[in-house]
């Protein structure tokens, strides 16, 4: 409740602030010019009066209305590029450097299954070894070798076996294996 009039306090100052610098600077402004041009006073009716108010009025609410609007999605731009920032932590970067510490020690055939498996999973034991390129003892020395490290995740779906990449590695090991390139 406190914020809330708070906020309505703050569009109230902003809205007559916009009427003040529309009467002053914009009517009585004008006024002057038209009189002196003229060479007369101009004396309007009461409900000219009250139009010119009302109508700048509309107008400074407009105008608050706007400004407000403007600097809410400017800092809601400013938010979301925070969030973007914090998606890419700290957490994601620690994650990438287990992964290559993890990756340092294995074999390229144990490598090229996690590049297999990132490019064409999920797997079953046929389709990984037909993707890998290798006879059925590399395959199973080096899977077993890549199984070590916790990347690759087995599961059943009825009778087929089938291997991807656990989820919180598969953009970390893509980081790694799969590197942009330098410009």
């Amino acid at each position: 409740m406190k914020k809330e009039l708070q906020l309505i306090g703050q569009y109230t100052r902003k809205v007559f602030w916009k009427l003040w610098v529309l009467i002053v600077e914009g009517v009585l402004v004008l006024t002057d010019v038209v009189e002196r041009l003229w060479g007369t006073w101009i004396l309007p009716r009461t409900w000219v009066k009250i139009a010119i108010g009302f109508s700048a009025l509309l107008v400074a609410q407009y105008l608050a209305y706007r400004n407000t609007r403007i600097q809410a999605e400017a800092e809601l731009a400013q938010a979301r590029g925070r969030i973007r920032a914090l998606e890419t932590s700290w957490f994601d970067e620690e994650q990438v450097r287990m992964a290559r510490a993890r990756l340092e020690g294995l074999s390229n055939e144990a490598r090229s299954l996690f590049t297999v498996l990132l490019q064409h999973a999920p797997l079953d034991r046929g389709g990984f070894v037909n993707e890998s390129h290798m006879n059925e003892q590399d395959f199973d020395r080096c899977l077993n070798e890549a199984y070590a490290t916790g990347f690759l995740e087995r599961y059943r779906e009825g009778p087929a076996q089938f291997w991807r990449v656990r989820r919180p590695y598969v953009e970390a090991l893509r980081k790694i294996l799969f590197p942009p390139p330098s410009s």
